[in-house]
């Protein structure tokens, strides 16, 4: 009776922590509550578990109680008190309830695990709203950054004036009015007229305001286009190398954080050669795991000119920076290729709709010879990829696409090539073995 009262607890304690999961926006504890309510019934279950295994063990152990009495009066007791039945509904009964605890278990399972899928939804909504909040953290460091400049600003000017000043206390007046050559050419023109020199101070005035606020407009354009791009890494890497190539860079800062499992590193610096990521100079900033030797993430970013368009897309900026690793013997050419393509932008498969019919989005492609063109879609970021659509509209492999020009006669042979492509741009290929030669020559008129 004890056990089958205990079981309708677990049960009812058990649907009021479905109730609780249920509501669980109504009460900002109700996953601590949850959480502490699941584990004492996870407790109550295992006791209640061993109490039955005590009893089965009890049942089945001891065989005495099994045999039945030899002797007259003692066979009558025994069928008087039903024994037998007794204890065949008691093994019933043991597992009927190992059966119900086993549900309760599965329960306590399944709630959880919506209890764990309520704490992710709230650690995410917790991490939309620390997004939102860094983005405004992030306009508002802009703000911040602009006045600096104006601050800046007003500094230099507010340092003219004090010399200016300066300069009028020692003298003790602008002595250059009393000179003949200002007499005849400032005092007699312009000072002694009504209302001349004002306006000409006024016209000052507004030039040199024109030309501060040009500047700061100037200063702030410079900074006001941001491209970032984070990758997480997570792949091996040679330390060794890693310092050498440390070693050529203008490394800017470096942090550490150690404990008894990891030792990471952090470590930021600012690119030089320009040539090499057209005409920017990218921050990166690198954090890797110096006592297992892991690249963990990388964040690039580069500040340019808002007014004019980027020369450099996150995709390429990423693809350069990997493959220079690579090239310094960083990582190894399977992990440096595994981390760009893992993180390659999405192709449209062949069967897929295209939302965007308009034609600027595309790039014309024909073969020597041929009369019409063949459109692919525009955004290829490498000349790999620009091979393999080529070989996708002809319908052979991307070996057999020997060389692609620009019309008249440019060469593609890179991806900054191919990163300098227009929509609506036309390229002549030559393939190999290519059976549409054929085929155009014959379409050709004969000639006269």
């Amino acid at each position: 009776l004890a056990m089958s009262c205990r079981l309708f607890i677990i049960d009812d304690t058990l649907k009021t922590a479905r109730q609780l999961i249920a509501k669980y926006e109504q009460d900002p504890n109700s996953i601590p509550r949850i959480r502490h309510t699941l584990s004492e019934t996870s407790k109550d279950i295992i006791l209640l578990e061993e109490v039955l295994l005590y009893l089965r063990e009890s049942l089945e152990q001891d065989t005495s109680i099994y045999a039945e009495p030899t002797d007259e009066s003692g066979y009558r007791l025994y069928q008087v008190l039903k024994v037998k039945t007794i204890l065949n509904d008691l093994h019933v009964r043991i597992e009927d309830m190992q059966k119900v605890l086993l549900g309760a278990r599965h329960e306590v399972n399944g709630l959880r695990q919506m209890a764990d899928t309520i704490a992710e939804t709230q650690m995410f909504r917790l991490q939309e709203e620390i997004r939102g909040n860094s983005s405004d953290m992030l306009q508002q460091l802009k703000i911040n950054e602009r006045q600096s400049t104006s601050l800046d600003v007003m500094q230099v000017i507010f340092a003219g004036s004090l010399a200016f000043d300066i300069l009028d206390r020692l003298t003790g007046e602008w002595s250059v009015v009393h000179t003949s050559w200002a007499r005849a050419y400032i005092v007699d023109p312009f000072m002694s007229k009504p209302m001349l020199w004002f306006i000409i101070s006024m016209m000052v005035w507004f030039g040199v305001g024109t030309g501060v606020f040009s500047m700061m407009r100037d200063l702030n354009d410079r900074t006001a286009g941001v491209i970032t791009y984070r990758v997480k890494v997570n792949k091996g890497i040679d330390l060794n190398a890693l310092d050498d190539f440390l070693s050529r860079k203008s490394v800017i800062s470096e942090d550490g954080d150690a404990d008894a499992l990891n030792a990471n590193q952090k470590v930021s610096w600012i690119e030089k050669d320009v040539s090499r990521w057209e005409g920017y100079q990218p921050k990166i900033e690198m954090i890797y795991d110096v006592k297992h030797g892991f690249l963990l993430s990388v964040y690039m970013q580069v500040t340019r000119r808002a007014s004019k368009p980027a020369r450099l897309r996150p995709e390429t900026m990423k693809m350069r920076f990997f493959t220079e690793l690579q090239e310094a013997g960083v990582m190894a050419p399977d992990d440096a290729a595994e981390v760009i393509d893992n993180t390659r932008r999405r192709q449209t498969r062949q069967g897929e709709l295209v939302m965007i019919e308009d034609s600027s989005v595309f790039l014309k492609v024909r073969v020597p010879g041929e009369r019409h063109y063949r459109e692919i879609p525009f955004g290829r970021q490498s000349y790999l990829e620009l091979r393999e659509e080529i070989a996708h509209k002809f319908e052979c492999k991307p070996v057999q696409v020997l060389q692609v020009f620009k019309e008249p006669d440019i060469l593609i042979a890179d991806d900054d090539d191919v990163s300098r492509l227009k929509p609506g741009t036309v390229l002549e290929v030559n393939i190999k073995n290519f059976s549409g030669y054929k085929s155009a020559q014959q379409e050709l008129p004969a000639p006269p």
